[in-house]
């Protein structure tokens, strides 16, 4: 019976330490001021604070990782469902835009740097349409650089910054390594869409390790930006317990076969 406890004992402790590798990135809007408030054409000017920028459908709450097996598991949960149109309209002219999903950035070393990038490209006909590919070394460019002089109105779009000298929020990934493609899958939930990426962590060759920064901007006009850190390295303590457990298993059963 105390064997059996034991061996229970070292299950349970090996499980344990696979499932840290799943984190949570909250968005906190106490604590994450990235994409929060409005900019003014080419100068921040807060006008009081709030979590999405513009409107409710480019909130997103919160991102998933989940570090463990052989699939890197990404979901981001958020009220965008893939496209949304900005429509004006003065004087009876009308202008209107679509804006569709960023690119997820994701930073492997944790040095601020997001070398890796998965680019979602929207293929219709419904909002929710997308394929998914991971790209490696490629350049960001922000919601500025995407949408001036490329909209058809003086559109405002997000992504202020507290520091006036660090104001970018990244939305497309231009060029790079094409890696591979990543397995999408959009789901709604209530208010919410599930944005599931499955990546194969071979497509990282050498570079993946236990530990990730992601930033998402959620649409290409950065409405809402979600960013932090999975640093989920597998408790050595736990291994080291959990192994001499199991030794002292094996070796108590070795004695009693002697015997």
């Amino acid at each position: 019976m105390k064997r059996l406890f034991l061996m229970l004992l070292v299950v349970i402790m090996f499980i344990w330490s696979g499932s840290v590798l799943a984190y949570t990135i909250n968005d906190d809007p106490t604590v994450n001021k990235v994409g929060m408030g409005w900019t003014l054409t080419d100068k921040y000017e807060p006008l009081g604070w709030s979590d999405a920028i513009g409107a409710d459908n480019f909130d997103t709450t919160s991102i998933d990782v989940d570090l463990s097996g052989d699939i890197l598991t990404i979901t981001m949960h958020t009220r965008f469902d893939g496209a949304v149109d900005m429509k004006m309209c003065v004087l009876g002219h009308c202008w209107s835009d679509t804006v569709y999903a960023a690119d997820l950035g994701l930073d492997l070393d944790l040095d601020g740097t997001y070398e890796y990038g998965v680019k979602l490209t929207h293929t219709g006909p419904d909002d929710t349409d997308y394929s998914a590919a991971l790209y490696k070394g490629g350049t960001w460019e922000s919601s500025y650089d995407v949408w001036e002089g490329n909209a058809s109105f003086n559109w405002v779009y997000g992504e202020f910054y507290p520091d006036d000298n660090n104001r970018n929020a990244w939305v497309k990934m231009d060029g790079g390594t094409p890696k591979g493609d990543v397995t999408i899958n959009i789901t709604e939930s209530g208010d919410l869409y599930a944005w599931t990426l499955e990546i194969d962590k071979t497509l990282f060759g050498s570079d993946l390790g236990d530990k990730m920064g992601i930033f998402w901007a959620t649409g290409t006009c950065a409405n809402d930006v979600v960013e932090g850190k999975a640093v989920v390295p597998i408790p050595p303590t736990i291994l080291l317990l959990g192994s001499g457990l199991l030794g002292f298993i094996l070796l108590n059963r070795r004695k009693k076969v002697n015997t």
